[in-house]
């Protein structure tokens, strides 16, 4: 099969992002809304709020696709499944604007993003060993996207929100519906 895309395809519209995350747990996804919420209330950003369902960390990017790319998510999958990892600590306490124009409103973490990345590094080694690409920025820094605005908002430090990764997810975007899918769930178990 030949990987080159005809004519056709470079036609079909973009309607399909994957990648892997983390998801906060319930409690602290309520915190990072709440956070949001006082954002907002103090800086007036015009830009919406993502819903608590949709906030997740992205680990690795793996493309836009048009329509799900059946090849991709299998290889995704078994890549997911392979790999082996134990419980970590997420801890975020920073604001920051990403991007240029419309940044995006993040929260980040310094010392408490570490199993993060060394999660993500691992997970990077897995997806190109079963022969996918990860994609997006050269650098990596773990972080919650809550909005998009043009506004102004200086990095700040706030009160530390903190969960324990237990799992980590494939998800499917659908783009332009703000509606996400699962397509994997992997567990991060301890050791005994």
């Amino acid at each position: 099969m030949s990987s080159q895309l005809s004519f056709s395809d470079m036609e079909r519209p973009v309607t399909d992002r994957l990648f892997y995350a983390l998801l906060p747990d319930v409690e602290s996804a309520g915190q990072i809304v709440e956070l949001a919420r006082r954002l907002r209330a103090d800086h007036h950003p015009k830009g919406a709020l993502i819903s608590s369902e949709r906030l997740h960390v992205t680990l690795v990017f793996l493309g836009d696709f048009a329509g799900l790319p059946k090849g991709i998510v299998s290889s995704a999958l078994i890549a997911g499944e392979r790999l082996m990892g134990t419980p970590f600590e997420v801890t975020f306490d920073r604001l920051q604007k990403f991007g240029h124009g419309k940044q995006a409103v993040v929260l980040r973490g310094e010392d408490g993003a570490a199993g993060v990345n060394e999660f993500r590094r691992r997970l990077v080694e897995a997806t190109l060993y079963q022969g996918l690409k990860p994609l997006g920025p050269a650098g990596f820094t773990a972080h919650i996207t809550l909005m998009y605005d043009n506004g102004p908002i200086k990095q700040e430090q706030v009160a530390p929100i903190s969960w324990t990764a237990k799992e980590f997810v494939l998800v499917r975007s659908l783009i332009g519906q703000s509606r996400y899918e699962i397509l994997g769930r992997w567990p991060l178990q301890s050791r005994t």
